[in-house]
């Protein structure tokens, strides 16, 4: 009931809105064309062409996910919204003659290269190896909260957190301190001193929100708690709070457990219209949750994919193999991959 509940506000909901600042034709090559991306983005090709690159596409970035894993030892991708000025470092533009493969990158920091135009070997390489310093300086944090035993105490916590956070964030005193290694350093002394008792700002609350809410869904089968603390803080807090917890981050991986739980096509509408609305940028997790989403919604939502849908159009015996599909339904996908899609091309 309470399941049924949470979907129904997802369906009845509005959005909430803030005003923010905010292959080669050798199949054998390993070579990826430079301007794969750009030849997507122009829609030039042939119909043949662009279902065979699409397949191609696709096949890249749906990879499989491995959706029982704990995330704490994740290396956490760039977040394009906001952290470009969390971050010291500035834009620069991408070498033509940069030599360095970026296939030896993972693949959420190459997206991120292109999306923001850094050389992978000046400032967006710093700012991995900062996001990972400061991942490594929360570790005894982290493993204090995979060995919390319950979910209700997990709760409590999280909850504590966000609250010291949206103290911190609306206090008089507030004073923006950029990430640095005087920074990081401090913050590694607080979790090894009081793991309990983390420094709490704008660079740690989305990695202790994000490993919370997957703990609550992967460890304690809990995720309409998860939802819970997400809806919490998007509805009720301030937007400062709202803009710095909820991140990219943080909605990948609201947007993959709410599929993998719920598998309603409402919810994951009803969240990238927030994405959209609220400035929230994804990235390239973004794109390959979003492409197993679409994926299952045309196997498990329709029993069939989309060109045996066309085919059986075509023919005009519709109904044999999309008989649980509505107009609704194909409505809803159309938006899932739209927004991929231009996530896709911006990328």
């Amino acid at each position: 009931m309470l399941r049924s509940s949470i979907k129904c506000c997802y369906r009845r909901s509005v959005t909430r809105s803030f005003s923010l600042a905010r292959p080669n034709k050798n199949q054998g090559s390993s070579q990826v064309p430079d301007d794969i991306l750009a030849n997507f983005a122009k829609n030039t090709a042939s119909k043949q062409d662009s279902d065979t690159f699409t397949s191609i596409f696709n096949n890249i970035m749906t990879f499989k996910k491995d959706t029982s894993h704990s995330s704490k030892n994740d290396l956490p991708s760039l977040q394009v919204i906001f952290e470009k000025n969390l971050y010291s470092g500035g834009a620069k533009t991408l070498s033509v003659n940069e030599s360095k493969d970026l296939r030896s990158l993972p693949l959420s920091l190459s997206g991120d290269i292109v999306a923001q135009e850094f050389s992978p070997s000046g400032a967006l390489i710093q700012q991995i190896q900062t996001k990972h310093e400061l991942k490594e300086a929360i570790s005894p944090t982290l493993q204090h909260l995979n060995k919390i035993d319950t979910d209700y105490f997990l709760i409590k916590y999280i909850e504590s957190l966000i609250k010291e956070f949206s103290k911190y964030i609306n206090s008089k005193n507030y004073k923006y301190e950029p990430i640095s290694t005087e920074l990081i350093t401090k913050i590694k002394e607080r979790s090894e001193t009081d793991p309990n008792s983390p420094l709490i700002n704008e660079f740690t609350i989305p990695i202790f929100l994000s490993t919370s809410i997957n703990l609550l869904c992967l460890r304690f089968n809990s995720p309409l708690e998860a939802i819970s603390i997400f809806q919490h803080i998007k509805n009720n807090l301030d937007i400062k709070t709202y803009t710095f917890s909820c991140t990219t981050e943080v909605y990948n991986e609201i947007l993959e457990r709410s599929w993998q739980f719920f598998r309603d096509p409402y919810m994951i509408d009803s969240l990238i219209n927030e994405m959209k609305v609220n400035g929230i940028s994804g990235d390239m997790d973004t794109i390959s949750i979003l492409g197993l989403v679409t994926n299952d919604m045309e196997k498990t939502l329709l029993g069939t994919t989309a060109t045996e849908l066309e085919d059986e159009r075509q023919l005009g015996t519709t109904g044999y193999y999309g008989q649980f599909w509505n107009s609704e339904d194909e409505k809803l996908m159309k938006n899932v991959k739209a927004f991929r899609t231009d996530l896709m091309t911006s990328m």
